[in-house]
């Protein structure tokens, strides 16, 4: 019996994922090398949630800032801190400004502050900054380790194409395309951080935000897919781990498969930024025109959260998924 060419490549993809996890049990490195983190950060603080918000080489995500000498002059992050831990290191006598503070950092010295509840710009004052990080708080667990209490499944059409269970603590989602709705919570300014792991190689999964409540994958989606081109990984492919898909692509692969990584999402307005692993993989204004489906245009009123198992393939392990309102 001939087969299709979906069935064709579903199968050859399955024999190499196959394949791929049987390398990857037998301690061997996988081609694009180890996973990455966010300039400054262990991995530990990365999968628990730091972001770093300078990469030492460039001023992405920053406004009106020039790196010298792998480190910081000038600026403003272009997005407002609130509810953080921040940790800032200089190598010279340096100061900043958080909301209408002034805070002094001495060299070599690690200056760590918590931003209040308001919203508050970091604006380099005067010297320079060599790292700069912040650990996001009172972010409010949505997966209970338990069951799927307070989640509801969305499918295109017929039958589920996916699977959907809690093991270990874990959710664990296997197939698809179907979509997990956290129910009777909308959130418009935002900071989601989830906890991945994918358990099969180059296995596709996406965190979806400002979703239109009841509807298939109808909003912003933040990829989970840890596939670069050429073994590269400052050659991500189109839906590499933490683009915004069908928008911007990601600026490097971090993730890897077979190893959890961390991705926090922020969207305040027409502002979406990501990170995976603290490392700050997009920085983006959304300039279309005002749209109640964010896959037509900007919506910035509140909407669902959803977590996608995206095809018969995919098999992803959700450790953690945790929010709030910014």
């Amino acid at each position: 019996m001939l087969l299709s060419r979906r069935e064709f490549y579903l199968a050859t993809l399955s024999s190499i994922q196959s394949l791929s996890y049987a390398y990857s049990l037998n301690g061997d490195k996988l081609p694009e090398g180890a996973a990455e983190t966010g300039a400054g950060l262990t991995m530990e603080e990365a999968t628990s949630g730091w972001l770093s918000l300078f990469d030492f080489k460039t001023d992405y995500g920053w406004q009106n800032s020039t790196v010298l000498n792998n480190s910081l002059l000038g600026g403003t992050f272009s997005l407002p801190l609130s509810n953080c831990k921040i940790r800032l290191k200089s190598k010279i006598k340096s100061s900043i400004i958080l909301g209408n503070k002034s805070h002094t950092i001495e060299p070599n010295t690690p200056l760590v502050i918590d931003s209040s509840d308001s919203n508050n710009n970091l604006k380099i004052q005067s010297g320079s900054l060599y790292e700069v990080a912040i650990l996001p708080l009172k972010l409010t667990p949505k997966l209970n380790g338990k069951d799927l209490s307070g989640w509801k499944e969305i499918i295109r059409k017929g039958k589920s194409p996916a699977s959907w269970k809690v093991q270990e603590g874990k959710l664990i989602a296997k197939g698809g395309p179907a979509v997990l709705e956290l129910e009777d919570q909308l959130f418009a300014d935002m900071i989601i951080r989830i906890k991945v792991v994918s358990n099969a190689r180059h296995s596709n999964g996406g965190l979806f935000f400002r979703s239109i409540p009841g509807e298939f994958t109808n909003g912003y989606e933040a990829q989970i897919y840890s596939s670069c081109d050429d073994n590269d990984p400052a050659k991500p492919t189109k839906w590499a781990t933490g683009a915004i898909d069908d928008r911007v692509q990601a600026r490097r692969l971090i993730s890897r498969d077979f190893t959890p990584f961390s991705m926090t999402v922020i969207a305040l307005g027409p502002k979406i930024a990501v990170w995976v692993n603290g490392y700050q993989t997009v920085s983006w204004v959304d300039t279309r025109e005002i749209s109640n489906n964010p896959r037509k245009g900007l919506r910035l009123e509140a909407g669902s959260i959803q977590i996608q198992a995206h095809d018969p393939l995919t098999n992803i392990e959700i450790h953690e998924l945790s929010c709030r309102h910014w």
